[in-house]
Formats: C-alpha cells, sequence, structure tokens
C-alpha cells in the first residue's frame, strides 16, 4: 500500500515541545506506539486518544494545560 510505514521503518519524530515528553513503548511483538507523557507520576492519569479527524499532534496544548494538575498520556 502506498504510503503504509513498514514495521522496519521508524516512526517520524514529533517534537512535542516544552513540558512534554516523548517516549516510544515496544510491544511484545516489536511494534512501536509513539507516547508523549507529561505531569506528577504520582498524580491520576488522564488519557488523550487521537482519532477520527484529530492526530495525536493536536494535543500538546491541552495536554501542557493538563498536565498542571495530573499525569498526561497521548
Amino acid at each position: 500500500m502506498p504510503g503504509r510505514r513498514t514495521q522496519s521503518s521508524p516512526a517520524p519524530s514529533l517534537d512535542p515541545g516544552a513540558g512534554l515528553a516523548e517516549r516510544a513503548v515496544v510491544l511484545p511483538d516489536g511494534r512501536r506506539i509513539r507516547t508523549v507523557v507529561a505531569g506528577d507520576a504520582d498524580g491520576p492519569l488522564i488519557v488523550l486518544e487521537a482519532g477520527m479527524s484529530a492526530p495525536a499532534a493536536c494535543w500538546p496544548h491541552t495536554q501542557r494545560e493538563l498536565s498542571a494538575h495530573a499525569r498526561t498520556l497521548s
């Protein structure tokens, strides 16, 4: 399929900006998931999911604001 990434191709790095940290999670079957985390590790967790017409790149501003009060993962 045109434009489809293979498992061997690296995911593009998207700089999430100040206050957010990008991390790659490797699943047991070798697939990688790009995550962005922020906030206090001891606080409640808010998960922000991309989907429909909103890509993950839409979350940084909201995630930065929420991370002042909770852990965030997108």
